[in-house]
């Protein structure tokens, strides 16, 4: 009886060990993009959030100095960042950039993220939808949220 291995065994061998390390290689591959893609959604969310925070701080300034609720929140799509306190930028696209930490419209680094309040005036209030996108590796996503921020104000008589 021969010792050592046939040219088969050692080709089978190869085979496996390939297709074993394409296998983990390609996992790897698939967790680092769904984690880029995951922590995009994440910042996404808050930026939606942000947007939907910056209107409803406009309209309760509003209150606050005896105005009309909905004073200079007109209906329309803006680019609002969390330094704005009046609504003055119509949506053109524009890409949020990151400064510090902090995403705006001014100076910074350009980030991926563009964000679009869509805001309309109802009977009751003040209709909110923000958009915002993004890319990862040529993936586009999009978060959405929506409220309505109510006239909360008593009806003066």
């Amino acid at each position: 009886m021969k010792k050592g291995f046939t040219v088969i065994e050692v080709l089978v061998a190869l085979v496996l060990l390939t297709v074993g390390a394409g296998g983990a290689f390609s996992l790897l591959s698939r967790t680092v993009s769904f984690t880029s893609a995951v922590n995009g959604r994440l910042v996404a969310t808050y930026l939606a959030q942000e947007g939907i925070e910056v209107v409803r701080n406009i309209r309760d300034t509003n209150w606050l100095e005896g105005e009309d609720l909905n004073e200079g929140i007109a209906d329309g799509s803006w680019e609002v960042d969390y330094t704005t306190t009046d609504l003055i930028n119509s949506y053109d696209g524009e890409y949020l950039k990151l400064s510090n930490g902090i995403y705006q419209y001014g100076a910074g680094e350009d980030t991926s993220f563009q964000r679009n309040i869509t805001i309309g005036n109802i009977t009751d209030g003040i209709s909110v939808d923000v958009a915002v996108t993004w890319a990862v590796k040529g993936q586009e996503y999009l978060v959405e949220s929506s409220t309505i921020l109510y006239n909360w104000l008593p009806i003066q008589e």
